[in-house]
């Protein structure tokens, strides 16, 4: 089962969900690998900054332009449980970071944290990786669209 966790940071300047028409004409996503919970995910997650960037890219591409907002993603916590079976994995995977919107002015227009887990496997470790992936993605999407 997979599940999404937001946790609104009272920094949003925007009361509304989403940000009507936004032009997004960047996004960076960068990855502390010291934040691995285990070697299986350091390896496995390697290309995740540029994964996750071509995921949100594929589904805000009638937004993106030139001058722009920036998305701005801070992944602080990543852990894959490929094996149930395997007693020192934690017993979820879950994929957490901090999402900033910047307008061109370089105002910080939202910020929140959000956290993706999955509380059982989902078969093998390119499922779960790909379902996470998917679901970050779509939440920052989300608040665009």
């Amino acid at each position: 089962m997979l599940k999404t966790i937001l946790s609104a940071m009272g920094l949003s300047v925007w009361a509304a969900g989403a940000l009507a028409a936004e032009t997004i004409s960047e996004i960076n996503v960068t990855v502390e690998l010291h934040s691995m919970e285990n070697s299986e995910a350091a390896h496995f997650w390697n290309a995740l900054g540029s994964d996750l960037e071509a995921a949100i890219a594929e589904r805000i591409t009638g937004h993106l332009g030139e001058d722009g907002s920036e998305i701005d993603v801070e992944i602080n916590e990543v852990a894959l449980t490929p094996d149930a079976a395997q007693d020192d994995m934690p017993d979820h995977s879950v994929l957490k970071g901090l999402v900033k919107i910047i307008a061109p002015e370089h105002v910080v227009e939202e910020v929140y944290e959000l956290s993706v887990t999955t509380e059982e496997t989902m078969g093998d470790s390119h499922a779960v990786y790909d379902a996470m992936i998917a679901a970050f993605a779509e939440n920052v999407a989300g608040k665009i669209d």
